[in-house]
């Protein structure tokens, strides 16, 4: 039965459908994220909370920017490999943050407050920079 499925698995329209699917949520998924701290009613409410966090406030606007614009980027196979790689790291670092200075488990009670949602952006993200952006992308148009 796996000898079937196997081949369509490893071809590369497989492949390139594979990261058109994860390339198009989570880029989405991630400008989304981004969106409100560059363009929301209460950016400046959310920037002076984290401000008060211990984040500095030209690195709140720094991620902000690549959130948004690196959520586009990764949605239409724009420098992919870029800004995948980018929006992983910065995962990384959110999820550190949250346990380092928050001390916040990975899954808090409700599933709201901890960093699952960080652990999962990060898995989706080096999904996309291991597979690249695929045939169906800026990139390959470009």
């Amino acid at each position: 039965m796996l000898q079937l499925i196997g081949p369509v698995i490893s071809s590369a329209l497989a492949i390139s459908l594979a990261s058109l699917g994860l390339r198009v949520f989570g880029g989405v998924s991630m400008a989304n994220h981004g969106y409100p701290k560059l363009f929301g009613k209460d950016r400046s409410q959310v920037k002076e909370k984290t401000v008060k966090l211990g984040i500095p406030s030209s690195l709140f606007d720094l991620i902000s920017v690549l959130e948004f614009l690196g959520g586009v980027f990764v949605a239409v196979g724009f420098l992919t490999p870029l800004a995948s790689g980018l929006l992983a790291l910065q995962m990384v670092g959110n999820a550190l943050w949250h346990v380092r200075t928050l001390r916040k488990p990975p899954f808090s009670v409700k599933f709201r407050g901890g960093y699952e949602i960080d652990i999962l952006y990060l898995a989706i993200m080096l999904a996309i920079f291991i597979l690249g952006p695929g045939m169906f992308s800026m990139d390959k148009i470009l």
